[in-house]
């Protein structure tokens, strides 16, 4: 399962809250074409690995991703242009 640090939980809780204004949805990881990820809206599955905040569930991962992103870490790191998610 993917490890999440506080950083990022604390990074993906403030994006939900920015982007997200109805409560049964939450932020879902996918895949780009272009082997990038990224982060969409989207109600949870039962076949989803999930990632809890407080009590909400702040980040969704698909069956279909959750075996790439297995032993990876969610995590923030500091740019010129602001906080960044990076994956190690």
């Amino acid at each position: 399962m993917i490890e999440v640090t506080d950083k990022a939980r604390a990074l993906l809780e403030d994006v939900l809250a920015r982007s997200v204004s109805d409560p049964e949805l939450t932020l879902r990881m996918v895949a780009q074409g272009d082997g990038k990820l990224r982060l969409v809206p989207d109600r949870s599955r039962n076949s989803d690995q999930v990632v809890v905040k407080d009590g909400r569930v702040i980040l969704l991962v698909g069956q279909e991703l959750a075996p790439i992103l297995d032993r990876l870490t969610l995590d923030v790191k500091e740019t010129e242009n602001g906080s960044k998610f990076s994956m190690t």
